[in-house]
């Protein structure tokens, strides 16, 4: 895992996930939306080639790419992204909502797709589930926790 505001212990605090975007309005609600859940230690990215770059060097658990943006082509970095990066979660967020889009961004290697009207009712349900699927354990609070096993018989 990886540690994208290290401290002096090391230890890992929370989802490793950067934020790809070349909108600055778009980029500050990503960073008020992730500090109200706390669970994430994130970095933001304005350009899709830097990102491409940096995933491959910080191998984050998850990416989240807006797929509009103008100095890229958002389903091309979402190809890069998880050819260099195979491990990390990836989630493509635009305002287009339609199946046929849906599909281009599953067929570029995303694990979802998330509009940005309804990022904060379904962006932390999607890094959820995608998560245990990439093989990754981490809980997010309460009503996650697990019930403790019995190891005695």
């Amino acid at each position: 895992m990886m540690n994208l505001n290290p401290s002096n212990t090391g230890e890992h605090s929370g989802v490793s996930l950067l934020v790809v975007g070349d909108n600055q309005a778009f980029l500050h609600v990503m960073e008020v939306l992730l500090k109200k859940h706390g669970e994430f230690e994130s970095i933001q990215i304005s350009n899709g080639m830097e990102a491409i770059q940096q995933a491959h060097l910080l191998n984050p658990e998850m990416i989240l790419v807006d797929l509009d943006m103008s100095e890229a082509n958002g389903l091309e970095v979402l190809r890069q992204l998880k050819r260099c990066a195979p491990r990390s979660g990836l989630i493509g967020l635009t305002l287009l909502e339609n199946y046929a889009y849906r599909q281009m961004v599953l067929a570029a290697g995303g694990d979802d797709f998330l509009s940005k009207a309804r990022l904060s009712t379904d962006l932390l349900p999607s890094i959820r589930r995608i998560l245990p699927a990439k093989g990754i354990e981490i809980l997010f609070g309460p009503e996650l926790e697990r019930p403790a096993t019995n190891t005695s018989q």
